[in-house]
């Protein structure tokens, strides 16, 4: 089906972290520079390329001479995804939440017309061969609103090097034909690609969800249960969607489930470069037997994951298809018809998917919410007791492993509170886990993604300032942009505190250090003869909040039955608890480095 109209066309590039955006400028935006890439597509189309990154990240992109490249071919749309970088995001086991809401942050900001737009998807570790965007094009004419693909990976340490000595145009163009794309990845295959190879007795993965077969030195044939979203045009308009890209885009977006792929790399050829090292985990040795392999798909894999590895075939090839290429596909066919007849469980729902809330409740975090956040709800009696032994964040006792998180907080409340007699106004931002919710009542609480999504304008219209904002944020947050949507609803004299705390994370030690410091790169360059920092944290405290929350964890599996025994441990660690927070104190008083950070209390005062 073709139209004179003219497609409109959003290309969404998520990229992060300082390495990942260095090496993206250097070779995997050369490479869609080529003629046949993006260049191609921009011609023919109402097309913008939509980076989304860390918006410290913003001026170093616009500072290559590249950028200048991109700029004058297209229109290029900056989005911010600094709040979705909260201490999580860069741990490899997160790196799925992040680019589905980067994604889709992309995706909801075309608001109305998202369904006249042709949303192309592409990840910073992926490297595409010329013409495979002119290609792409031609299907997008054709009429379809779902084009499929995947790629091979391979070790970046390998061959980064050689595409490197293949730039052209002064490094701004890689023009890498797509046989000779194949040939590279083929020749450099990371060991967890290996480990897909279905008909190789090497290794297998723990983690399945490819399944390729060898043909011979130069061809592969592979059936994919999480198929690459090339490119999809939604069908119909979507407020929100809980559940992984590759898991729920496509079938929430064009429930119609009319999709094609690219199936041969002649037409599309793209490959993902991984350092060596990456997810060896996963790797086990020798082949994996066809019942392992149904089990392992069968606990995980949606109903629209099975449909897809069964309908669509991709071959990558570096020369000529050869004659046996038809016995290995019907061999691939085979395979995968009796893996999903070995299949046991039903298909996974692909909104709410396990792992999606499962990752979620691992954060501490809960979908989306709209609406205001819901009141405090009434303590029952045993809730009484424990918080009459161990508080209320922030409002807890000496011997709380985390006192040194909250009780600066803690006195900052209490004297604004005596300090107003109990008229002031606070405004509480919290985030999901709502520390502070039960301690706040007189607090007007809003979430803290309203600030993120603007709605704080409309939230806050006709309200009276505050003389306390308390922000309960995320590391990597924006600071700069925090205080300046706040600042116009804060009295003369008042002030903006960020709280941020990160128990979770913190059992990596440094991490919440060095998100600290990553988090001073976003603070205001003048002003800060107002602003206050206190971390909290330690060797010793570290020690005692994991064995805390240890107990914790106990004493839900064990139940009552456990109580004789956990009650003396719990007294024993509060009283070892009250020792280190009173050794501790005094490094935090006189603001003295601390390694192990926990958390870390900044106060801006206007």
């Amino acid at each position: 089906m073709n139209s004179d109209r003219q497609l409109k066309v959003r290309f969404l590039l998520p990229v992060w972290g300082n390495d990942y955006v260095a090496r993206w400028c250097r070779l995997a935006l050369p490479a869609l520079l080529a003629p046949g890439n993006l260049p191609a597509i921009a011609k023919a189309t109402d097309f913008e390329f939509v980076l989304l990154t860390s918006e410290i990240d913003y001026e170093y992109i616009k500072s290559q001479k590249i950028f200048d490249k991109l700029s004058s071919m297209c229109s290029v749309h900056f989005i911010s995804i600094d709040d979705l970088l909260c201490g999580w995001g860069g741990a490899s086991s997160f790196y799925g939440l992040v680019l589905t809401n980067a994604y889709w942050r992309a995706i909801e900001s075309a608001g109305d017309e998202m369904v006249d737009t042709h949303f192309i998807f592409m990840n910073a570790d992926f490297l595409v061969a010329n013409e495979g965007m002119r290609n792409l094009l031609a299907r997008l004419q054709d009429g379809h609103h779902i084009v499929l693909t995947s790629t091979l990976r391979c070790n970046s340490e390998d061959v980064v090097p050689i595409l490197t000595r293949q730039l052209s145009d002064g490094g701004m163009t890689l023009a890498v034909q797509p046989r000779a794309l194949v040939d590279v990845a083929l020749q450099h295959m990371h060991s967890t690609q290996v480990a897909k190879l279905v008909n190789s007795n090497i290794c297998h993965s723990a983690a399945v969800n490819q399944l390729f077969w060898q043909v011979d030195d130069q061809t592969v044939v592979s059936h994919h249960y999480i198929p690459f979203m090339l490119c999809v045009k939604p069908e119909r308009f979507v407020a929100g969607i809980e559940g992984f890209c590759d898991y729920a885009f496509v079938p929430e977006l064009c429930p119609s489930g009319n999709s094609v792929a690219l199936e041969d790399s002649d037409e599309f050829c793209m490959i993902e470069l991984q350092a060596r090292s990456s997810e060896l985990d996963f790797l086990r040795i020798g082949g994996a037997t066809r019942d392992e392999v149904a089990a392992s798909l069968g606990q995980w894999t949606t109903r629209w994951q099975r449909d897809m590895a069964r309908r669509h075939r991709i071959v990558f090839h570096a020369a000529d298809l050869p004659p046996a290429l038809d016995a290995a596909c019907h061999e691939a066919d085979d395979y995968v018809a009796d893996i999903e007849r070995r299949m046991t469980k039903p298909p996974q729902p692909h909104l709410d998917h396990p792992y999606w809330t499962g990752t979620l409740a691992t954060l501490g975090l809960h979908p989306p919410l709209m609406g205001p956040p819901p009141a405090p709800t009434p303590p029952s009696p045993m809730q009484r007791w424990i918080r009459k032994l161990t508080g209320i964040t922030p409002f807890v006792p000496p011997w709380h492993p985390y006192w040194l998180d909250f009780r600066n907080l803690a006195e900052r409340i209490t004297r604004w509170r005596a300090h107003d007699g109990g008229h002031g106004r606070m405004l509480y931002l919290r985030s999901p886990a709502g520390l502070f919710a039960d301690a706040l009542p007189e607090a007007t609480t809003l979430w803290l993604d309203e600030i993120v999504s603007g709605r704080i304008h409309q939230s806050l219209a006709g309200l009276e300032p505050f003389s306390l904002i308390l922000v309960e944020a995320g590391v990597n947050r924006n600071i700069r942009t925090d205080l300046e949507q706040l600042r116009p609803y804060l009295t003369k004299g008042g002030e903006i505190i960020l709280f941020f705390h990160l128990p979770r994370y913190w059992r990596a030690g440094i991490a919440l250090s060095y998100q600290m410091r990553r988090t001073i790169g976003m603070l205001h360059t003048v002003g800060l003869q107002r602003a206050d920092l206190i971390s909290s944290g330690g060797p010793g405290k570290r020690v005692i909040a994991i064995l805390w929350d240890s107990l914790h964890q106990i004493q839900k599996r064990v139940g009552k039955a456990g109580v004789p025994v956990i009650i003396p441990l719990w007294v024993m660690l509060a009283l070892v608890s009250y020792w280190v927070n009173h050794r501790e104190r005094r490094a935090q008083d006189d603001r003295h480095s601390l390694r192990d950070c926990s958390s870390f209390l900044l106060t801006y005062r206007f």
